[in-house]
């Protein structure tokens, strides 16, 4: 059997084979798989950088989310503080960084998220996670894993629904300013911004959700556990400031 990436770097030695023996009409298939193989890549490329961009994004606001108000000794507190470092880097240079990543261009756009990504993330979660103590995840990944009870979710990326998540966050903490500004981020780079582009689409998916989210950890990583009517209602408000940016922006 032929391996995809020798079809894609030989694929005139590939019909020149075909031809050989006499099979002309397979001739075609070889564009056919190199376009669906360009398509897989460029699927790939576009979800490697969304979950990454989700990564850095959660992480800040979920951690300062789950340490409010706890007293925190040097690692976890270490991990609190640099944190607040993940944030920032992605919604300034982050939707230039994905143009020029798709380009296959480096910048410096690209070198900040990328150092964000790998670097501040990454250090950030060994800090703030240990047998002791979880001060990693919330709110915004209690979305995502209780969506996981709804077939029409497991159509998105990871990324795509944590970042909805995010914005549940925010909207259930009361941080509209900075609510805003997550609405535009996702709104620039194609992040979904309502419930049906997570495929939730009815009141029993997501009261089916919530339901869900109840008996997951990060219900209660935040400085209490979340609250029923609260989540449903910053869901509501999340899906019905971003039904109205798309319907502005149509």
């Amino acid at each position: 059997m032929l391996d995809i990436k020798f079809i894609r770097e030989n694929p005139d030695i590939v019909k020149e084979n075909i031809k050989k023996k006499f099979q002309d009409e397979k001739l075609v298939l070889v564009d056919e798989v190199l376009e669906f193989d360009q398509q897989y890549r460029e699927a790939k490329t576009k979800a490697d950088s969304l979950r990454g961009e989700r990564n850095a994004l959660s992480k800040q606001i979920e951690v300062l989310y789950c340490t409010r108000g706890k007293h925190l000794f040097h690692t976890p507190l270490l991990g609190a503080q640099l944190a607040c470092a993940c944030q920032e880097p992605l919604l300034q240079f982050g939707r230039q960084a994905l143009d020029d990543f798709r380009a296959k261009t480096m910048s410096d756009a690209f070198t900040e998220c990328v150092l964000d990504i790998i670097v501040s993330t990454g250090v950030v979660s060994n800090l703030v996670t240990h047998t002791e103590y979880y001060y990693n995840s919330s709110l915004a990944h209690c979305f995502y894993n209780a969506s996981m009870v709804l077939p029409s979710a497991h159509a998105h990326l990871h990324g795509e629904v944590v970042s909805f998540g995010n914005l549940v966050l925010l909207a259930y903490d009361g941080q509209d300013e900075l609510l805003e500004r997550f609405l535009d981020f996702n709104t620039s780079i194609g992040l979904p911004v309502t419930l049906a582009q997570i495929g939730i689409t009815t009141d029993e998916q997501l009261m089916k959700l919530v339901s869900a989210a109840e008996h997951i950890k990060e219900w209660s990583t935040g400085p209490e556990p979340a609250v029923r009517e609260q989540f449903v209602a910053a869901i509501r408000k999340v899906d019905t400031l971003g039904a109205a940016r798309l319907a502005a922006a149509a």
